[in-house]
C-alpha cells in the first residue's frame, strides 16, 4: 500500500477519536512523500507534523526554523505560517490536524490551551520520542495492508494525540509550581493574546494592562523578565511579525499591510520595519517572491 492510499485508509476511519479524559476531532491525517512548498496561511485548529526525511524551512509568524530528519512541529490556531521544502531534497512528513472536543475533561482542554501559546513549537531530534515512533509504527500497520483491527488502531491514534503535548510543553523539574507564578504566567499569556489579538489598532501600555488587571509598572516588569523588552518593544516586534506574514502572502498592498498592522502610513512602517528586519518591506516581498 503507498503513503497515498495509507493517508486515505486514516481519513476514511480514524475521524473521530474518543477517550476517556479528552477525545479528538481529526480533520485530516498526512503521510506525504516529497512535499511541494505550501502557502503562507493559518488553521482555526492545531496541525503536528513530523519530518522523516529530507530538508526544508518552517516560517511561524515571521521566524524561520530548519527542517530536516527527525524534526516534530506544531502549527498552533490562529498562527500563520508556511512549509518550504529545498528543491533538492524534498521533504516527507507525517501530519495531522486535529482539535480537542468539548466533551473533554478541564484538564485536558486547559492542556491543550497550553498548546496553543507554547513558544516551543519547533522540535528537533525526536526521532525517538514515544509520540514519533508511535506515529511510524502507526504507518507501517496501515501500508503493509494487515493493519490491527480498527479499534486497536484507533487506540494508538488517540494515544499518539494525547501524547503530543508532551513534545513542545515544557515543564518545571519541580512536582508543583507555586500559585503565584501560575496566575502571573496566566497573566502575561493573556496580555500576549490581547496584543495579537489587537495589531490592527491602537494598542498602548496601560491599555494592556488594564486588559489584565495590573499596573502598567507591573506588566513592564513581567515582559522585562519573561521576554527580555518592554511592553511596547513587543507590540513592535509583533506588528513586525504580522507584517512578515502578510507580505509573504502577496494579496495587500504594503500601505494596505502598514495599516492592518496598526503602523499608519507606509513612512514610519518601513521605518520600523527596516530596523527590526535589516531590510525595507518592499525588499523583504521581493526576496520572498524570488
Amino acid at each position: 500500500m503507498s503513503w497515498r492510499d495509507a493517508q486515505q485508509l486514516l481519513n476514511q476511519s480514524m475521524e473521530t477519536l474518543e477517550g476517556e479524559a479528552v477525545s479528538f476531532h481529526v480533520h485530516y491525517w498526512g503521510l506525504v512523500q516529497g512535499l511541494k512548498a505550501n502557502q503562507v496561511h493559518r488553521h482555526s485548529f492545531f496541525e503536528i507534523c513530523f519530518c522523516t526525511g529530507g530538508l526544508g524551512v518552517y516560517m511561524d509568524d515571521g521566524r524561520l526554523h530548519r527542517i530536516e530528519a527527525g524534526t516534530m512541529f506544531c502549527s498552533r490556531p490562529g498562527v500563520f505560517h508556511q512549509i518550504i521544502p529545498e528543491a533538492d531534497s524534498p521533504l516527507d512528513l507525517l501530519y495531522v490536524a486535529f482539535e480537542v472536543l468539548p466533551s473533554s475533561s478541564k484538564e485536558a482542554v486547559k492542556l491543550f490551551r497550553e498548546l496553543a501559546v507554547c513558544e516551543n513549537y519547533f522540535q528537533p531530534g525526536k526521532s525517538l520520542s514515544p509520540a514519533a515512533l508511535l506515529w511510524q509504527c502507526i504507518l507501517q500497520q496501515v501500508i503493509v495492508g494487515r493493519p490491527l483491527v480498527e479499534s486497536a488502531l484507533s487506540g494508538m491514534c488517540h494515544t499518539l494525540l494525547s501524547s503530543l503535548p508532551e513534545i513542545f510543553l515544557k515543564r518545571s523539574a519541580e512536582p508543583r509550581e507555586r500559585p503565584r507564578n501560575r496566575a502571573a504566567a496566566a497573566q502575561l499569556n493573556q496580555a500576549k493574546l490581547f496584543i495579537r489579538d489587537n495589531l490592527g489598532g491602537p494598542l498602548h501600555l496601560e491599555q494592556v494592562a488594564r486588559y489584565v488587571h495590573m499596573s502598567g509598572r507591573h506588566l513592564t516588569r513581567m515582559f522585562l523578565a519573561e521576554e527580555g523588552k518592554t511592553v511596547v518593544a513587543y507590540i513592535r516586534g509583533e506588528r513586525v511579525r504580522l507584517a512578515q506574514a502578510l507580505l509573504s502572502q502577496d494579496i495587500l498592498t504594503i500601505q494596505e499591510i502598514a495599516e492592518e498592522t496598526g503602523f499608519g502610513n507606509v513612512h514610519y512602517f518601513t521605518r520600523v520595519f527596516n530596523e527590526e528586519t535589516g531590510m525595507p518591506p518592499a525588499r523583504f516581498r521581493r526576496l520572498h517572491r524570488e
